[in-house]
């Protein structure tokens, strides 16, 4: 699982908000050559006649951080608004194009609505693509491009359902969790039932990215409906072959239910102590996802700050780090954390956030 960075918008909509794909901005690189060649330079050989070297370049100035590598979407998307049918780009240039409009526009503070609104235009056609790796990327780009790609909803839809691979019904379920959230009402209801028939795919990947969509969703407005998913959620919780999918279902019906529960949460939390490195990791991100509303499970991820995956730590740390007041016991063992010379930086980073959040105060590095 990557680490990746997090937004703290307030919790609503059931008390929960996506952690998995959330993103914020990030501090600038101080990159200013790779190769020996400035981003400018690398921007340039995207209009390559060479295709080798426009699919390098557009890879390459992601190196330069989301910040700058924003300079190079108009001639990404130049680019990519070539290819047609009739007269393909080449398929490595699409995949990689895709996925650089993903990262960059989801990763910036307020890109160009021009910009975002051509990308969509473009992602949107990616999702109709022969060949499966390009759709997967394009699902995933529309995801982190969040609730700006609100016009890819309906492809979105009938991605859930590709006949080819479960990667794509994978992150088309996740994009539709990213993007289907609305702010006063609930999600779409054809968004709502294509996750429904999600929870019944073979892959486990594609059962666990439907749960976690509708975790950040919550529950349809019909309240038969939202009672029937609940009780087709409950078997899913106690009894997926798939630990992780067992755990975002738990987080599921609490989030269409609109009630945390004591008996949901300490499911959640028992798979903290799972044998199965991804289940614990997957429980302690679950956590965070609910925030402060999980503030019984404070103990169970304290301890498990000594766990030996880095992962699990980390998402750990990241839960403790939402709790507000109820997490403060864990700032003697954060700031152990932070210290320790002999632990990652992305570690230690996270321990350094989370104590700050935790106690309203900047940590002063010297």
């Amino acid at each position: 699982m990557r680490l990746l960075s997090f937004i703290t918008a307030v919790l609503v909509i059931a008390q929960f908000q996506p952690c998995a794909q959330a993103q914020e901005k990030q501090p600038d690189t101080k990159i200013t050559h790779i190769q020996g060649k400035t981003l400018e330079q690398w921007i340039k050989e995207i209009a390559s006649p060479d295709p080798s070297k426009r699919e390098n370049a557009i890879r390459t100035v992601l190196a330069f951080g989301p910040d700058r590598a924003y300079q190079a979407v108009p001639a990404i998307l130049e680019h990519l608004d070539k290819h047609t049918v009739s007269a393909p780009i080449d398929a490595s240039i699409r995949v990689n194009a895709a996925g650089a409009l993903g990262v960059i526009l989801g990763g910036v503070k307020d890109p160009d609505a021009k910009y975002v609104k051509k990308a969509v235009t473009l992602l949107k056609r990616l999702l109709e693509d022969s060949q499966s790796i390009v759709r997967y990327r394009a699902a995933q780009a529309l995801g982190r491009i969040g609730a700006e790609a609100k016009d890819a909803i309906p492809l979105l839809i009938v991605a859930t359902r590709d006949p080819q691979t479960w990667e794509v019904r994978k992150e088309a379920a996740v994009a539709l969790g990213l993007i289907g959230r609305e702010e006063k009402k609930a999600p779409p209801q054809g968004v709502i039932d294509a996750l429904y028939k999600a929870l019944g795919d073979k892959a486990s990947q594609v059962r666990l990215g439907a749960v976690q969509a509708i975790t950040w969703l919550g529950g349809p407005a019909d309240k038969t409906y939202k009672a029937g998913m609940i009780k087709s959620l409950e078997p899913v919780a106690l009894k997926d072959a798939e630990p992780t999918v067992q755990i975002w279902a738990h987080m599921a019906i609490m989030s269409i239910s609109h009630e945390v529960s004591d008996s949901h949460l300490e499911a959640v939390c028992k798979f903290l102590q799972h044998q199965d490195v991804a289940a614990r990791a997957q429980a302690a991100e679950a956590l965070a996802t609910a925030g402060a509303k999980a503030k019984k499970c404070v103990p169970a991820l304290i301890e498990t700050l000594s766990d030996p995956e880095l992962t699990v730590v980390y998402w750990a740390i990241i839960a403790l780090g939402r709790m507000e007041s109820w997490g403060a016991v864990a700032t003697p063992a954060l700031e152990r954390i932070r210290v320790d010379s002999k632990q990652s930086e992305a570690i230690r980073k996270a321990a350094q956030d989370a104590i700050e959040a935790l106690t309203g105060k900047k940590i002063d590095k010297k």
